[in-house]
C-alpha cells in the first residue's frame, strides 16, 4: 500500500500539481493504446514537457 504524504503549498502550486498529476495519468492510459492520443489532446511527452516549460 502506498505511503500517505501531507504537503502545504501555495493555491497556484495545488493547481499546477493537480494538472500534472492529471496529465501523467493520461498519458499512463494513452501508452495503453487511449483512442484519445490519436484525437490530438497530447501526442508525445515532448508536446507536455513544452506545455508545462520542463527542460
Amino acid at each position: 500500500m502506498g505511503k500517505m504524504i501531507t504537503m502545504k503549498l501555495p493555491k497556484e502550486d495545488v493547481a499546477a500539481l493537480v494538472r500534472v498529476l492529471e496529465d501523467i495519468r493520461f498519458l499512463e492510459k494513452a501508452e495503453k493504446g487511449n483512442e484519445e492520443i490519436d484525437k490530438g489532446k497530447f501526442k508525445t511527452l515532448d508536446q507536455l514537457k513544452k506545455k508545462y516549460k520542463i527542460q
